[in-house]
């Protein structure tokens, strides 16, 4: 039995040895001993522990009335096994489907099933595994279970810092083992990819994806890709490559330093018929080709060789540069001192029966002008070989040039541009020196066109050509004619066309003749009925030239013409149709122009009548067409200053006619009377002076037909500094200076004024300077007048100007615009003043400005006197404002106001009702947005208060009384005061609802009529910071206010009650 050796505060003490049958009763303690100079036994619970003076191990596991020995009551008694006596070993020899070692858990733990801690520089293996027999075990085997899985069945964290392989497989046996076997057996389209690969911005920036390196020997297939499947659409790719960053490398980069034979790609496409092998689409503004070959190789090899072995009929080359309008198809660029052809075609086969075999087929069915030509061969250098060059070495029956014009009818089969310089060599050399019967040109016309725009031969001379367009000459005594034109059968036909044009400085058609022969130079001998003319001249434009001029200055005794006329003829032996239009002077029908000095006896006309002739000598009759022309016209010159054109004088007779009568019943539209001044006349136009008491018209006008002309038009456009009319009044009048009579009917005016000038002068300017007490503009309508306006402007395009500018001055005594308004309106829309803007207007519509001087009277003062039902002002908008002004009223107030003074003033002496407000802001059907407020105030002024009420009460908005029926309600807070009544018990879990901004304030009143309380629910549900602490009692209320997004993280959108 041990002895009793002492105590202290943690237990007994005793020493000796523990004989058999000894047994000890422990005190329970609370905690594990701290006295670390103490070896002792302690119990705490039902658990016995040992404690060496550092920590306390138990010694027993407890399991109801009774112990058990187990590994959990191992591992109860110490967690951590020092492994000092060799490996731990498991050693099974069972048979059966049981396993070796089994960890199960149970438990929704976050920590690992299994961890290795590697604390020492351990160069073993953390986990070895030798499969020796077990041919047919795996080695690890990972179910995922049928759940959704969030983790990684593996997962490799490396945050070494040294240089290790993750997975290092070393593949020593003579086996075909497999690295990786994934086999996707899910049958349907689960997503996910057998490799992903991931790099972070700027994370792995040299990391390669994967190396590869094979050294030598006759290696098999590298990658061995057998695809089996059909895809699911046209994006289904088996490789799928998205560069979205700008990458300068190559996306594919294959080089050799070793002498290859092999492809560096291969595709064979013997089933693909209808796949495409490679397709490069591409779009944007380009700065690079698609597929670029660079070559410094010295060998005979093609770069690109194609070889058609097959008879298929497609395109070995198919371009289609529909859209590319601006690019090429092919550009070779060649340079150096060649030694073979660029482009080398070899035509050694045969063509078929039917044709077509041909090496170069162009179909153009492009509707390109002359500047996009098919074939364009530009020579900027000094280019000495042929451009094209055919020599036939057999005797070829084809064409060198076969060209089918018939459906080009707008086309020319040749254009020949002869250049602008000094040409020392002929455009066209033809060395004619056969001795064939065959012309040289055999040209065969059947061409049915209309001659001068489907001319066989068309030369358009348009530089300064001083060379022959046709020059023959003979140097041999030829007796064949230069020209024969035979023109037997082409009646319709000329023999030739001479069609002139420009300012010509030489003869159209010349013959300079030296002969000394009797021969004619024109010999026309005419022995049919011939009813067209010999000579037919004709001028279709402005000539100035004559049509036949004779000089006839030598030939004093010969006539320029002679004819003899005789029998009884049926025609004018000379007729002269003067129908032209010409509108400038000197184009007369006879222009005399005469200096001869010879005497009366050779007049200018001298018609002789010897026989009883009856017509008129002078006949002029104006037929039945738009002459313009004088019958007679006087010009007396700018020396007759005294000569008069006309004068007539009439007898002081009693006369019952007409001095002058013209009756024109013609629908002309010129002027009887035309007065065309040039002069700066000083004198009176019409100078009328009527010295006797005159009771007729001076004018007098009348029309009794429709008429819509002018009874006076004048123009004043360049009389700028004349009057256009000057009327004197004065007297004692007794009737009207200007009476205007109106009683037509129709939609025009009296007086239309049409100002389109730009002058600074007033279009009406009445001056009264008299001392008047009548109107200056004087409007009286009478009972029928009731549709139309009294005065209507219009400013249409008038930007700049006013419609009405008053100016005003001096000590008035009456106001500027009155308006007295004695009448009553027919409806809602009959206004005094009404104003519609429906332009786009940045100024104001009303604008009142004061200047500087200290009025004191008010801009708009309204008296509503007995219109007691009307509205003072009333504004109806919709507008949508501008951030930072009042969108319907908005008041700028800079001045200093004087004490008592406000800057709006709502002052009421009358009597409200109960459901009246003196000032009312309603908002109803809008939804604002969070924020929003039917009144806004923002006093940062020095001293200012937001709002001051000096006397009367303020008064809440109240939401509608809620009786509880159950616990977890809802108290809405739409208003500042809500009442809630518990209806029967006291309710918990009780909601408030989320306040709108920071700083709102609601109270909640318990108007129970019973001791019930309102509880509510948790901060998290009830959005009220105290949560279930917030309790109101009956016939009490609490205030709480609303913490938003303004206040500090964590206490953000709850109610905050407010405390006493």
């Amino acid at each position: 039995m041990p002895k009793l050796v002492g105590t202290d505060g943690e237990g007994t003490y005793f020493s000796g040895p523990v004989q058999s049958n000894d047994g000890f009763l422990f005190t329970a303690a609370s905690a594990t001993p701290t006295n670390t100079s103490a070896r002792k036994l302690n119990r705490i619970g039902n658990d016995v522990y040992w404690y060496n003076g550092t920590s306390n191990s138990k010694l027993n596991a407890q399991t109801g009335s009774g112990g058990s020995s187990d590994l959990d009551t191992a591992y109860s008694l110490g967690q951590s096994i020092t492994i000092d006596e060799g490996p731990i070993v498991l050693t099974d020899a069972t048979a059966g489907a049981l396993d070796t070692l089994r960890l199960t858990k149970s438990g929704a733990g976050s920590g690992d099933l299994l961890e290795f801690l590697v604390n020492a520089a351990l160069t073993g293996r953390v986990i070895h595994m030798d499969m020796n027999l077990g041919l047919a075990a795996t080695g690890i085997y990972i179910d995922s279970g049928a759940g959704a899985r969030t983790g990684a069945d593996v997962q490799f964290n490396d945050d070494s810092t040294g240089t290790h392989i993750n997975i290092d497989i070393n593949d020593s046996g003579s086996g075909a083992s497999t690295a990786f076997d994934w086999q996707g057996s899910f049958n349907g389209s689960p997503g996910g990819e057998v490799f992903k690969l991931t790099f972070d911005a700027n994370d792995a920036l040299d990391t390669e994806v994967m190396e590869i390196t094979t050294n030598t020997g006759d290696r098999a297939v590298m990658f061995n890709f057998d695809f089996g499947h059909t895809d699911s659409g046209t994006t289904s790719h088996i490789w799928d490559i998205d560069v979205t960053a700008v990458i300068d490398s190559n996306i594919f980069d294959y080089a050799t330093t070793a002498a290859c034979t092999g492809n560096v790609f291969n595709l064979v496409m013997d089933n693909g018929l209808a796949q495409t092998a490679v397709r490069i689409t591409g779009a944007g503004v380009r700065t690079q080709p698609f597929i670029e070959l660079i070559s410094t190789a010295t060998g005979s090899a093609d770069m690109i060789d194609l070889s058609a072995d097959g008879a298929f009929t497609g395109d070995v080359v198919d371009i289609d540069m529909n859209a590319a309008v601006g690019g090429r198809a092919v550009n070779i660029d060649v340079a150096g001192a060649r030694t073979i052809a660029l482009v080398a075609v070899t035509l050694d086969g045969t063509f078929g029966a039917t044709g077509g075999g041909t090496i170069f087929d162009l179909n153009v069915s492009q509707t390109g002008a002359s500047a996009s030509p098919l074939f364009d061969i530009d020579v900027s250098g000094i280019y000495t070989g042929n451009i094209f060059d055919y020599a036939a070495s057999v005797a070829a029956t084809g064409h060198v040039f076969n060209i089918d014009m018939d459906a080009n009818l707008a086309g020319s089969f040749l254009v020949l541009d002869y250049g602008a310089g000094v040409r020392t060599e002929d455009m066209c050399q033809v060395t004619f020196d056969g001795s064939g019967t065959a012309p040289f040109w055999d040209i065969n016309i059947t061409n049915t066109g209309a001659g001068g725009t489907s001319d066989y031969w068309d030369i358009d001379v348009s530089g300064v050509f001083t060379g022959s367009i046709l020059d023959i000459v003979y140097s041999a005594a030829a007796t064949g004619d230069a020209i024969v034109i035979d023109m037997g059968s082409a009646v319709a036909a000329s023999a030739m066309s001479f069609v002139g044009a420009g300012a010509r400085t030489d003869d159209l058609i010349k013959i300079d003749d030296s002969s000394t022969g009797n021969a004619h130079i024109f010999d026309i001998n005419v022995s049919g009925i011939y009813t067209g003319n010999i000579f037919d001249a004709t001028f279709s434009g402005a000539a100035t030239g004559n049509m036949l001029n004779l000089n006839m200055d030598a030939a004093v005794a010969g006539r320029a013409i002679n004819m003899d006329v005789a029998g009884t003829r049926t025609v004018a032996l000379m007729l002269t149709t003067f129908d032209g239009d010409g509108t400038t002077a000197g184009g007369t029908l006879w222009d005399i122009d005469v200096s001869n000095t010879g005497a009366a006896a050779s007049p200018l006309f001298d018609v002789d009548v010897s026989g009883v002739y009856t017509g008129n000598i002078f006949d002029v009759a104006l037929g039945a067409v738009a002459a313009t022309g004088d019958i007679l016209n006087f010009s007396l010159g700018a020396t007759a200053t005294t000569a008069q054109a006309m004068v007539v004088t009439s007898g002081a007779m009693l006369r019952s006619t007409a001095l002058f009568q013209i009756t024109d019943s013609g629908t002309s539209s010129g002027a009887m009377f035309d007065l065309n001044m040039s002069g700066v006349n000083a004198g009176i136009m019409f100078d009328i002076d009527d010295t006797a008491a005159t009771t007729g018209n001076v004018f007098d006008y009348a029309t009794n037909s429709a008429s819509t002309g002018t009874v006076f038009e004048i123009n004043m456009t360049n009389a700028v500094g004349a009057i256009l009319g000057n009327y004197t009044l004065a007297g004692t009048r007794t009737a009207n200076g200007i009476v205007v009579a109106h009683t037509a009917a129709g939609a025009v005016d009296v007086f239309q004024i049409d100002d389109s000038g730009t002058s600074s002068g007033h279009v009406w300017d009445i001056n009264s300077s008299g001392n008047s007490t009548g109107n200056v503009i004087d409007i009286v309508a009478s009972v029928n007048k009731v549709s139309g306006h009294f005065l209507n402007m219009d400013l249409g395009t008038d930007l700049a100007g006013n419609a009405i500018n008053i100016a005003a001055a001096g000590i008035r005594t009456a106001p500027i615009i009155n308006i007295a308004n004695t009448g009553s309106d027919g409806g809602t829309d009959d206004h005094i003043i009404f104003i519609s803007q429906t332009g786009l207007l940045d100024s104001n519509l009303i604008q009142l400005t004061f200047g500087t001087a200290a009025s004191t009277g008010e801009a708009i003062s309204i008296v509503m006197d007995t219109n007691v039902a009307g509205r003072a002002i009333a504004v109806s908008s919709a507008g949508t404002g501008v951030t930072g002004e009042g969108c319907v009223i908005d008041v700028e107030h800079t001045g200093a106001l004087v004490a008592g003074a406000d800057a709006v003033t709502v002052h009421s002496t009358s009597n409200l009702s109960s459901t009246s407000n003196l000032v009312a802001i309603e908002q109803d059907t809008g939804a604002g947005t969070a924020g929003a407020n039917a009144l806004y105030i923002s006093a940062t002024g020095t001293n200012v208060e937001a709002l001051h009420i000096n006397a009367g009460l303020f008064f809440e908005a109240v939401v509608a009384l809620a009786t509880g029926a159950g616990n977890g309600e809802t108290i809405a807070t739409s208003g500042n005061v809500a009442y809630y009544d518990c209806g029967g018990a006291s309710r918990t879990g009780v909601i408030l609802t989320a306040g709108l901004r920071d700083g709102q304030v609601v109270r909640v009143v318990n108007v129970s009529d019973a001791a019930e309380t309102i509880t509510f629910a948790a901060s998290g549900t009830s959005n009220v910071a105290l949560g279930t602490s917030s309790v109101i009692e009956q016939n009490t209320a609490m205030i709480f206010v609303w913490s938003g997004a303004q206040a500090p993280a964590g206490i953000q959108n709850l109610w905050f009650a407010l405390v006493a």
